[in-house]
């Protein structure tokens, strides 16, 4: 419960993105904790999950059912949350719900399926006050560190 950076997937099949997600922060040596969590078929085990990372810094959302992880991680938290919409077997048109936060909840996003860059942009966030991280992240986007 010490982890900096809190990833909940939506559901199993989602779960092989929200794993790049982890690699991504393992190799920025930032300490995550991964959920696999529905926040509408579990709702109480998702708000517990949610407020029992008091020390997350950021939240990431990986979900292929609309926006319903990213939306009730931001409703339980003021720290920063980033989303991963995900391809699923009904097509694509849920992924603008990600991007289509109503004002003043906003939901950062990064590209379909893409936890790569999602943990990308949480070691960019936490690096503003990490000189390691930054570091890190130079050797990462120069490639010294493999994506």
């Amino acid at each position: 419960k010490d982890a900096e950076v809190a990833i909940i997937v939506g559901r199993q099949t989602d779960v092989p993105v929200g794993k790049k997600v982890a690699t991504i922060l393992d190799r920025l040596k930032i300490t995550h904790d991964i959920k696999v969590v529905c926040p509408i078929r579990s709702n109480k085990k998702f708000i517990n999950y949610v407020k029992s990372m008091k020390n997350a810094k950021i939240f990431i959302g990986v979900s292929s059912n609309s926006s319903q992880v990213t939306g009730g991680v931001v409703g339980l938290t003021a720290r920063p949350v980033i989303g991963v919409p995900c391809t699923n077997e009904n097509g694509d048109d849920y992924r603008l719900t990600t991007v289509s936060m109503p004002p003043g909840v906003p939901v950062a996003t990064v590209g379909i399926n893409n936890g790569k860059n999602a943990a990308v942009l949480a070691g960019e966030i936490l690096a503003i006050d990490n000189p390691e991280i930054v570091g890190l992240l130079d050797k990462l986007k120069d490639k010294k560190i493999n994506l």
